[in-house]
C-alpha cells in the first residue's frame, strides 16, 4: 500500500515498517552498549522527559528530511555540478561529482543537529549549561546531561536516517510484490544492509556531534565539520569502487558497515570514558 509520494518515490507501509525495525535495532544496540555506564554513574530518574524530547527530535528530523534534500541539498549540488563541468577540463565523474557529493554531509549533519534541539526543553536541558567555563562538566549536570544531549542527537539521527531508509526501501514492497522485478535477492539484501549501516551512521554521527557540543561551541563546530566531511566521503566511496560482478556491491556495503560500526563504537567509548571520569571524581 502506498502512503504518499516522497523525494525518492512513494512511501509504502512495508518500507516504513522495515525502516522502523532497523532503526529500533540500531537504537537498541546503542542503549545496550551504554547501559552499564548509565547504571554505574546515574541515579534512577524519570525517563518520561527524555523519551518525550527524543521523540520530538526524532519526528522533527524525519519531517525536515525531504525539504533539506529537495530545497537545500539538491539545488546546491546541481549548482556545483554545473560549475565543475564548466570550469574543469575533465570528463572523470569521480572528479566532477566530488564537491556535490561532499555537500550531502555539509547539509545533512547541521540539519540533524538543529533538529535535535527541538527536544531540549522536554528532556530537561533548556537553559542549563552542560559544561563549566573551564571545560569540565559543571557540578549541576555531569554525565546525565551529557547522555541526554547524546540521546537527543541520536534520536534526531534516527528520525532522519529512518525516513530516508523508508523511502529507499519502499520500492522493495511495491505493488508488484515483496521483491523488485529485477535485481533479485542480492540487491534486496544489499539495500537492507546499506540502510541499516546508513541509520547507524546517522545515529552515531549526530549523537557524536551533540556530545562534542556539550563541551562548548568551538569543540562542537570542529566535530560537526569533521563529521560532515566524513559523511560526504562515506557517500563518495561508491564512485571509487571498480570491481567485477557481486563485488561491486559487497565491497561498498562492507565499507559502509565498517565505518558506521566504527563511529558507533567510538561514541560508546566516549560516553563510557565520561562515565569513568564522573565515577573517579565522585
Amino acid at each position: 500500500m502506498t502512503l504518499a509520494g516522497g523525494v525518492f518515490g512513494s512511501l509504502t507501509w512495508g518500507g516504513l515498517t522495515l525502516a522502523l525495525g532497523l532503526t529500533v535495532v540500531v537504537f537498541a544496540i546503542l542503549l545496550g552498549a551504554v547501559r552499564p555506564a548509565l547504571r554505574a554513574t546515574v541515579a534512577p530518574s524519570p525517563l518520561r522527559g527524555l523519551m518525550l524530547g527524543g521523540g520530538i527530535s526524532f519526528l522533527v528530523a524525519a519531517a525536515v528530511f525531504s525539504p533539506a534534500i529537495t530545497v537545500v541539498q539538491m539545488p546546491l549540488q546541481a549548482a556545483l555540478n554545473r560549475w565543475m563541468m564548466a570550469n574543469l577540463a575533465t570528463a572523470d565523474q569521480a572528479v566532477l561529482l566530488l564537491p556535490a557529493i561532499l555537500m550531502s554531509g555539509l547539509v545533512q549533519e547541521p540539519v540533524k543537529l538543529l533538529a535535535s534541539l527541538a527536544g531540549i526543553a522536554p528532556a530537561g536541558l533548556a537553559g542549563r549549561a552542560v559544561v563549566s567555563q573551564g571545560g569540565g562538566a559543571g557540578p549541576a549536570v555531569g554525565f546525565l546531561a551529557i547522555w541526554r544531549a547524546v540521546a537527543l542527537g541520536a534520536a534526531a539521527g534516527a528520525g532522519f536516517g529512518g525516513i530516508e531508509a523508508a523511502l529507499f526501501l519502499s520500492p522493495v514492497f511495491g505493488a508488484a510484490g515483496p521483491l523488485p522485478a529485477a535485481g533479485g535477492g542480492l540487491l534486496v539484501a544489499a539495500a537492507i544492509v546499506e540502510r541499516f549501516s546508513a541509520i547507524m551512521f546517522h545515529v552515531s554521527a549526530t549523537g557524536m556531534a551533540a556530545y562534542a557540543w556539550t563541551f562548548g561551541p568551538g569543540r562542537g563546530l570542529v566535530a560537526l565539520g569533521a563529521l560532515s566531511l566524513i559523511h560526504g566521503l562515506f557517500n563518495y566511496f561508491a564512485l571509487l569502487v571498480r570491481a567485477p560482478g557481486p563485488w561491486a556491491i559487497i565491497i561498498p556495503e562492507a565499507f559502509y558497515a565498517s565505518v558506521s560500526a566504527g563511529l558507533l563504537v567510538y561514541l560508546v567509548v566516549l560516553l563510557r570514558r565520561e562515565a569513568r571520569k564522573r565515577t573517579a571524581n565522585s
